[in-house]
């Protein structure tokens, strides 16, 4: 889905690294392979306001803490998330997108319209595989 998603967007990168590990996949991983491929770069990793707190109980938290800096994105109506220690997070300012994913697949569990929500390629593939509907 995410590459239909950014079908005909040269400027970005599908990596599949996590889908060809196979199994369960940790960040810690996915991690050590940018910065073993990447390794004077600086890497920055994307997260949910409401994840921010549940970062010292992923794999290897404290390696994971001095390796990335955290990108969070803040959720409608919530206010701004203390950084567990270790953690480095910088917040995201703006409107917050008022949209998760867990309402996208509420939205096609109950038969309602995800257009405007979704790329067109992404809503096709949900709706023909049949996903969420159950």
């Amino acid at each position: 889905m995410l590459r239909m998603a950014l079908g005909g967007h040269d400027n970005y990168e599908v990596d599949s690294q996590e889908v060809q590990r196979g199994g369960v996949s940790y960040t810690i991983d996915t991690v050590r392979e940018y910065m073993r491929r990447f390794n004077d770069a600086q890497l920055f990793y994307l997260i949910g306001a409401d994840h921010v707190p549940t970062l010292p109980q992923w794999r290897e938290a404290d390696d994971l803490a001095r390796l990335v800096q955290f990108v969070v994105i803040p959720r409608p109506g919530q206010a701004l998330v203390e950084a567990p220690h270790p953690f480095r997070v910088v917040q995201l300012t703006g409107w917050p997108l008022q949209l998760s994913s867990s309402e996208i697949r509420a939205r096609v569990r109950d038969g309602r319209a995800i257009e405007h929500l979704v790329p067109f390629g992404v809503e096709e593939a949900i709706l023909r595989s049949g996903l969420y509907r159950s």
